[in-house]
């Protein structure tokens, strides 16, 4: 009744899900990260408004970079984060003019 065959398509399946579901997080937290850093470029003269924009594009940074190491990427450094979001980008953007 057991087949382990079922076993290996639900793990499959699961881990589709799984990866599906990892891709729209990053997506979700790229594009706030987009929102945030235009903010911060407009509201620049205002201190204030300015510092609470970088805290929270820190904060969504740290989040791309968790779920993309539960992807399986490894980022060393801020620059290989930046490469990479420009690299995702323009596939998504590649992938919407499809």
């Amino acid at each position: 009744m057991n087949n382990p065959e079922d076993k290996i398509l639900s793990s499959q399946d699961a881990n589709a899900r799984y990866q599906k579901q990892l891709e729209r997080i990053i997506a979700s937290l790229i594009r706030k990260y987009d929102w945030l850093d235009s903010k911060s470029e407009m509201y620049s003269d205002d201190i204030t408004v300015y510092i609470k924009l970088v805290d929270a594009l820190t904060k969504v940074s740290a989040h791309i970079r968790d779920f993309l190491r539960m992807a399986g990427v490894r980022i060393e450094t801020d620059d290989d984060l930046a490469l990479l979001l420009a690299r995702i980008k323009d596939d998504m953007n590649a992938s919407k003019e499809k």
